[in-house]
């Protein structure tokens, strides 16, 4: 697979667009698709095709079709079409794990199955076949109506092993006919509407799917250890809750710290009027010392570890892995606008770190396997008394060690490796700036050169684990998008409960914007380039060497260095308050981060550098992985500026998929990437 960006699909590459309905005892929302596809009772009920290029959508269905199979739609495959689908991971198993075993139809790679819903997202449109086909004004839209007729044919009738006969209910059956062709009508109106992914990005989109089809291995007699420790500890934090009930003679208030609503009742009864039960509140004010009473402390404390939602993830992998230890289906490509990946099922993108309380994990490999390897085999052998003695809240540790879950099997070993600071060093490089070079091109130490910036200090004066240099470190990574003084005193807390007063999150939101200058002028060139594209439609309007933006059609596109195109659909320039004046101001429609609800949206030039700058590191990570996939690497996942590999353990080394991943495309030279990896038996952060 070779990186090289076009505008156009592969070379004589067609499509057959298909959709299935099946039926199953099992729960595709418990399992994820693929232990749903593996589920010995999983059916296919239809399916249904269009080829590219015809007009007419053809269904097939072992029960009313005249016909013994789905010829047409094999005959295209037969001969080379992909098969397109709408979250195609869905298809690609029904397809190899059901359509094989059922039918005998032929296997498929994983190569030949492209994802509509990738392309929808890559348009900057939604991850979903509805909102899609509304937000890009598809020609056909999905039929939300049939939703009745999939918990009517595909789920068992209700306390039974059983499913209703197509054939008893005629009517209906052929509703979910026109149903199922409705969902592939739409899904071919999204993919006509929105641009073909390039030949190198379905590169990237079927080295996704391989990730998901390769899936991340898990150690079951740890998960399942795990899960069980969960329900010893939740036992013991609600008997310790009864007790205190008990002896404030109200004992009836609640029956377990999972009943969320009456435990907030009986502490507000207590004289803490906590607005809500949210995790984020309540740790919030018992850190905050808000809470006055120590016996509503101690019950919200408890509240808090028994339902840690990071152990829920035990549960999940419980569920999800397959026969053979691996779990499937952790990532879609270009989730974000930007191209990042997006996490889904176990959701690796956001497993929590050791809690601070925790005894510090060694940062060398070997002795950090040997030291998980303790805690793994106490939580196997379900040690209560180890693992109390090891820390006493033993929700916290499970909490903290669910990555210890994520273990190469025997005779292999992960090799990882994570780009340091790349999107601080992308939008320095970026802008051009001298300063940002020398700091991340010399000894390394460019939180101490911002620090002794804000500071006024000699770099000498910057020890290592000094608040100076986390002031520094956190101004380095979070101010190169605009970012202003109160969001600086919100962001230090967010990530380190550090608290930062006024005065010192205005010396170094200023102290970044003096020493790297060019970045301000950078948002400002790309606000203004911006919106004279869209002011002026055809036009290309630079921002600089590596970055444009031009207004085609009803879209704004900005182009990146390697060629892969933003998309900021529908957009226009509307005039709005800026201090006490009127000025033009960028909008497009996107998903609101709030509301979550598809609208018109304002950005400006920070917004915009930050979308290009997490675009480009994409881009290089990609590129990166593409090397290392080259060279024998097979990765299994990524978590967010992270690749991670599974091979052999006596295959490789970490110090060459570093280089690997940091062999940058020639049009970033001298774009100052760095990446630290390390190798073993678990995966650690």
């Amino acid at each position: 697979m070779k990186m090289k960006f076009g505008k156009r699909r592969y070379k004589h590459q067609r499509f057959v667009d298909i959709d299935f309905e099946t039926r199953s005892l099992g729960d595709i929302k418990v399992l994820g698709a693929m232990k749903y596809a593996e589920h010995p009772s999983t059916e296919i009920l239809m399916v249904s095709w269009r080829v590219e290029g015809k007009k007419k959508t053809i269904n097939w269905n072992p029960f009313t079709s005249k016909k013994k199979a789905p010829y047409s739609m094999l005959q295209a495959i037969e001969r080379g079409d992909f098969v397109s689908a709408f979250n195609s991971e869905f298809e690609y198993w029904i397809w190899r794990l059901v359509g094989t075993r059922q039918f005998g139809w032929p296997k498929v790679s994983i190569k030949k199955f492209y994802d509509v819903m990738g392309q929808s997202c890559a348009s900057a449109f939604p991850a979903n076949l509805h909102d899609s086909a509304i937000a890009c004004r598809a020609d056909h839209l999905k039929n939300e109506e049939g939703k009745a007729l999939i918990r009517f044919f595909c789920v068992p009738i209700t306390d039974t092993q059983e499913f209703r006969d197509p054939l008893e209910f005629p009517e209906k059956f052929s509703a979910f006919i026109e149903y199922c062709n409705d969902d592939v009508n739409a899904q071919v109106a999204i993919r006509e509407k929105t641009a073909t992914l390039s030949p190198a990005e379905q590169n990237i989109m079927f080295l996704t799917e391989m990730m998901n089809v390769r899936g991340i291995p898990i150690n079951m007699p740890f998960v399942r250890g795990a899960l069980h420790m969960v329900n010893i500890a939740q036992r013991r934090m609600d008997k310790r809750a009864r007790v205190i009930l008990k002896q404030e003679g109200n004992l009836g208030a609640f029956h377990s710290l999972s009943q969320r609503e009456k435990v907030k009742q009986w502490v507000n009864d207590r004289g803490t009027a906590i607005p809500d039960m949210k995790k984020e509140t309540i740790q919030n004010w018992i850190d905050e010392g808000v809470i006055e009473d120590d016996l509503s402390k101690e019950i919200l404390a408890m509240r808090l570890q028994h339902a840690k939602s990071s152990t829920a993830k035990y549960r999940v992998m419980y569920h999800q892995t397959d026969k053979n230890g691996f779990i499937h289906g952790t990532l879609k490509y270009h989730i974000a606008r930007t191209g990042r990946f997006g996490g889904r099922g176990l959701q690796v993108q956001n497993i929590t770190k050791p809690g601070k309380t925790l005894p510090k994990t060694p940062s060398d490999s070997k002795a950090y396997d040997k030291h998980v390897d303790q805690l793994v085999k106490a939580i196997c052998k379900e040690d209560v008394d180890w693992l109390l003695d090891y820390h006493p809240d033993i929700m916290e540790t499970l909490a903290g060690y669910v990555r210890a879950s994520i273990m190469a099997p025997p005779g292999k070993k992960f090799v990882v490796a994570d780009y340091g600071q790349i999107e601080a060093r992308i939008v320095l490089f970026l802008a051009g700036s001298k300063n940002g070079m020398k700091d991340f091109g010399g000894e390394g130490k460019v939180y101490e050169a911002m620090a002794a910036t804000i500071y006024g200090l000699p770099l000498s004066k910057i020890a290592k684990d000094s608040r100076e240099r986390f002031i520094g470190k956190q101004t380095v990574l979070g101010s190169g998008f605009g970012m202003g003084w109160k969001k600086f005193i919100t962001s230090c807390w967010d990530v380190a409960q550090v608290r930062v007063d006024d005065a010192t999150a205005k010396k170094a939101i200023e102290g970044y914007r003096a020493r790297y200058h060019e970045v301000p002028e950078l948002w400002k060139k790309s606000e203004a380039a911006a919106i004279k594209a869209v002011q002026n439609k055809g036009k290309i309007c630079r921002v600089n060497k590596y970055v444009s933006y031009q207004m085609r059609g009803k879209h704004l596109y900005c182009q990146l260095p390697s060629g892969r195109e933003l998309t900021y659909p529908f957009a226009q320039v509307k005039m709005a308050p800026y201090f006490q004046q009127m000025k033009p101001k960028l909008h497009f429609e996107g998903k609101c981060s709030f509301s979550q609800k598809w609208k018109l949206l304002d950005t400006y030039g920070g917004s915009l550098v930050e979308n290009a700058v997490q675009a480009i590191a994409r881009d290089i990570m990609c590129h990166g992985m593409i090397n290392t996939e080259n060279a024998g690497y097979e990765t299994c996942f990524s978590v967010h500026d992270e690749a991670i590999a599974l091979v052999d353990e006596d295959f490789g080394s970490y110090q060459e998929y570093e280089e690997l991943l940091c062999d940058i495309p020639s049009y970033l030279h001298g774009c100052p990437i760095v990446a630290e990896g390390f190798e073993g038996r678990y995966y650690k952060k």
